[in-house]
């Protein structure tokens, strides 16, 4: 501005100059007769009939003239350059007190132009690792940010600068002095600075929220995860809980297994158990008559299923019909993968759960965890109920000959009675006494006498059905029970059983039947009459048959 105040007062003076010169030039024109020569001059150039001292004249006229105007014009440039200055100086006192300010701030503060940076403050410079000297008129945002995510640096700055967006607030990834990447948040609109376009804005570090905040999500799912393992050791801990019985728990633990979304296998599978050298398969779910009849029982050494009873780990097998170590095949066998889980109990294998994956299917880690305590609490819950069904035969059947003992043929009497009683259909029973049993004893001793009565029961019990029930009475006698069988059919099974005793027995049988009749009011009744008859078999000479 203060040259352009000196070139237009260099004009004014040089007009002024022209002007005098001109004054000059008239006198000498006059006393050297020049003037002739000027008036031929401008008669060539078509201003005929201008004197000479008219011509002075406006010659002198016009360089006072632009002299006057020159003058003025400069008067106005002066107050123009003038304001202009005092503008600059409030300019420069505002850039000032912004830069003591921003300089303070506790935030990054930038102003981006022309790509690079014409202003950072000491935060900004410190959050990448910078000095202020370091990054000002020579770094800009491409020099700042992972290259995977400059193209929506550079995209949101086009923005700003063309006016096509206010003000912005976006996150990107910046990459420190020293190659750390950190996570910044920033917010900028567009100004204009030394009158051209620029960016301003301030920077967030925020790294460690952003780390507080993919600890939480992590943690989240974490907790999501979690809890769905512990629903799924609850759903199958509620499975194992509905039944005590134990062919009712295989196929509730194959049911619920099968239907659980967190593993992502088919619903087919099944349990296979230890059976001395072999495994036999107690449940089953989803399978072929093609297959059962090649797994009823197998070997502890064939298949994945006895490599993993062998080694006691969980065996994942992702293209079973592929793996060498499946060993047994079959027709129709498709593309499938296999997950096996030893079934243990006291650090015991028991047998093991098999279940079917899609081919080529992951298993990760987190599932296999979930499948080892599995394995654990179906090893338990058989365990149990293994321990259960033992009990129940104790107390069901006779310690010494295994068959039902008064327990459980006071159960079966009740239940057969009653049904004959509301469907008229025949039950019988027969009441057997051994032959001389006491003088058994006496001459062989009561360890011979037991071994005899363990023999009598399983004479019984090759003799009957698998829906009759052999019972000890009590001492030498022994109660069977035979449903849907009349008096007839009962006589015929009676002298049956006495012909094998005497044929397979140190001693002979006397056996008394009975058979349900409308006249009994209880079991009583019918157990008494069956005695009734066995007491006339005795009188009669023994080793016979009476009804009564």
């Amino acid at each position: 501005m203060q040259v352009k105040k000196q070139k237009n007062l260099t004009v004014v003076i040089e007009l002024s100059v022209i002007a005098v010169l001109g004054i000059l030039m008239y006198f000498i024109a006059v006393f050297t007769d020049a003037h002739r020569n000027i008036e031929q001059w401008a008669a060539d150039k078509h201003f005929a009939g201008l004197k000479f001292d008219e011509l002075v004249v406006v010659l002198v006229f016009l360089g006072i003239a632009f002299s006057i105007f020159s003058l003025r014009r400069w008067r106005e440039l002066d107050h123009e350059v003038a304001e202009r200055e005092r503008t600059e100086k409030l300019l420069l006192e505002s850039e000032e007190k912004f830069r003591n300010l921003a300089d303070k701030a506790m935030t990054g503060v930038y102003l981006i132009q022309d790509g690079v940076f014409k202003y950072v403050n000491p935060m900004l410079a410190e959050v990448f690792g910078y000095t202020v000297e370091e990054l000002t008129d020579k770094k800009g945002p491409d020099d700042l940010v992972v290259p995977e995510d400059l193209p929506v640096v550079r995209e949101n700055l086009r923005k700003r600068l063309s006016g096509e967006t206010g003000a912005i607030q976006y996150s990107f990834r910046g990459t420190k002095k020293n190659k750390d990447i950190i996570s910044v948040e920033v917010y900028g609109s567009k100004i204009i600075y030394r009158d051209r376009p620029a960016v301003i804005g301030t920077l967030l570090d925020v790294t460690t929220r952003r780390q507080a905040e993919e600890r939480i999500i992590r943690q989240g799912y974490e907790l999501e995860a979690r809890n769905m393992e512990l629903s799924t050791l609850f759903n199958v801990s509620a499975a194992i809980s509905r039944t005590i019985e134990i062919n009712d728990l295989f196929h509730n633990i194959l049911d619920t297994i099968t239907d659980l979304d967190i593993l992502r296998i088919k619903r087919k599978g099944g349990i296979l158990l230890v059976d001395g050298d072999r495994l036999k398969l107690v449940a089953h779910l989803g399978h072929q008559k093609s297959f059962l009849d090649l797994h009823k029982s197998i070997t502890i050494s064939d298949c994945l299923c006895g490599l993993a009873v062998r080694t006691g780990e969980i065996i994942i097998s992702k293209d079973s019909h592929k793996d060498s170590r499946h060993s047994i095949t079959y027709p129709g066998m498709s593309p499938h993968g296999h997950i096996i889980i030893p079934i243990k109990t006291t650090g015991k294998v028991l047998g093991v759960l098999y279940l079917y994956t899609p081919a080529h299917s992951d298993v990760d880690e987190r599932i296999t965890g979930i499948l080892s305590i599995i394995g654990n609490q179906i090893g338990m819950a058989i365990n149990n109920s293994m321990l259960y069904e033992q009990s129940r035969n104790l107390s069901l059947h006779d310690p010494l000959t295994k068959v039902a003992n008064r327990n459980l043929m006071n159960v079966e009497l009740e239940k057969n009675f009653a049904k004959s009683e509301r469907d008229g259909s025949p039950f019988s029973v027969i009441m057997l006494d051994l032959d001389n049993f006491k003088q058994y004893n006496d001459v062989h001793g009561h360890g011979a006498g037991d071994k005899l009565l363990v023999r009598t029961a399983n004479i019984l019990l090759n003799e009957v059905r698998a829906i009759d029930l052999v019972a000890r009475y009590g001492g030498e006698e022994f109660l069977i029970l035979l449903p849907e069988t009349g008096l007839e059919d009962a006589h015929r099974v009676a002298d049956r059983i006495r012909k094998s005793t005497e044929a397979n027995s140190d001693v002979t049988a006397s056996l008394g039947i009975a058979s349900c009749s409308h006249e009994m009011q209880s079991v009583e009744d019918l157990v008494k009459k069956a005695d009734t008859a066995l007491y006339q078999a005795k009188q009669k000479g023994k080793n016979r048959v009476e009804a009564g």
